[in-house]
């Protein structure tokens, strides 16, 4: 059950590159860099932009480890 989540956790992940589950473009809202997600992705990040468009939550992996890294310093 563990490798199954994992595996998942691995599948659900954003990619440099379009792939056949990752096919919506997203920019990452810190670095502005171009990403694929799936579609759950892309509807949380839409039902997001539906009360505040001038938010976009999301942000890439790298970003997200630079800002947690900061937060620790």
């Amino acid at each position: 059950m563990i490798r199954a989540r994992r595996e998942l956790a691995v599948a659900t992940q954003p990619t440099r590159h379009r792939t056949a589950k990752n096919r919506y473009p997203l920019r990452c809202e810190m670095c502005g860099e171009l990403y694929f997600v799936d579609e759950g992705t892309i509807q949380r990040v839409y039902s997001a932009l539906t009360g505040d468009p001038s938010n976009i939550p999301f942000s890439c992996e790298n970003c997200e480890a630079g800002f947690a890294e900061a937060s620790y310093l």
